[in-house]
């Protein structure tokens, strides 16, 4: 796993494991391409899933990326 993995993972963790891409983009002090690719990877591997509220009112709908419970299966590589 990629130290940029790593990042959105533990960032996603401390903000109680959801976030918008731009607030991530925001906490994990990565560029905006390394965040594209840590995504991408991550729902890949179905460690994060990108949500859209389609409900919301806001044009474009937010995406926020939240972890999935995978993640429990694996966590001993963040012990």
């Amino acid at each position: 796993m990629k130290e940029s993995e790593v990042k959105v993972i533990q960032v996603l963790k401390e903000a109680g494991n959801q976030l918008r891409w731009s607030e991530l983009l925001e906490r994990t002090g990565l560029s905006r391409r390394a965040l594209s690719l840590a995504l991408s990877k991550l729902q890949d591997d179905h460690l994060v899933r990108r949500i859209v509220d389609a409900e919301s009112k806001e044009y474009p709908p937010p995406v926020y990326y939240k972890l999935t419970g995978r993640l429990d299966e694996i966590d001993y590589y963040f012990i």
